[in-house]
């Protein structure tokens, strides 16, 4: 019976390995507080707006909607956060659903960038106002259907009125 105790005490050391060199990158990079925010800011956007979005833009265009994704992403060359969403199916006011999306996203992002890019219960130092993240934050809808021609509507939340690229 000592002898099989023994045995399964060290089997965890024989199978037990050192993380490879990209998980030890991975487990030694920090997330810094704009991963996190981005992170928030999607978690919170997919999970509250986005549905009632959905149900609205899926009841007005029954079977010519087939989808949508969502992405948070900063883009570092313009110093821009990007809410970036994507519609797919075959609507034939893919540019209506894209400014009404846009419009309910931007009023969303407005109302959250200052507890998605916060710390949780405290304040290291004298952080700089977030309202600047305003004129640095974009809404973008890209509606993309067979055969017809790609809308995309962009909104900065300093702007009132979106513009309108089609392709």
């Amino acid at each position: 019976m000592k002898q099989l105790i023994a045995v399964l005490l060290l089997i965890p050391l024989l199978g037990s390995a050192d993380p490879g060199p990209a998980t030890k990158y991975l487990m030694d990079e920090p997330a810094s507080l704009m991963d996190i925010g981005l992170l928030r800011m999607r978690l919170d956007l997919t999970s509250t707006t986005l549905l009632p979005v959905t149900r609205i833009i899926v009841d007005e265009n029954e079977d010519e909607f087939s989808g949508l994704s969502l992405l948070t992403e900063y883009d570092y060359a313009n110093d821009m956060i990007i809410v970036r969403l994507f519609l797919f199916g075959e609507s034939d006011e893919a540019e209506q659903d894209c400014k009404f999306a846009v419009g309910i996203l931007a009023s969303a992002v407005k109302r959250g960038l200052g507890d998605w890019f916060s710390h949780s219960d405290f304040k290291r130092g004298n952080p700089p106002s977030l309202e600047d993240l305003q004129s640095r934050t974009s809404v973008v809808c890209e509606a993309e259907f067979p055969d017809l021609e790609q809308v995309v509507v962009t909104r900065r939340l300093d702007q009132r009125t979106p513009s309108v690229r089609k392709d």
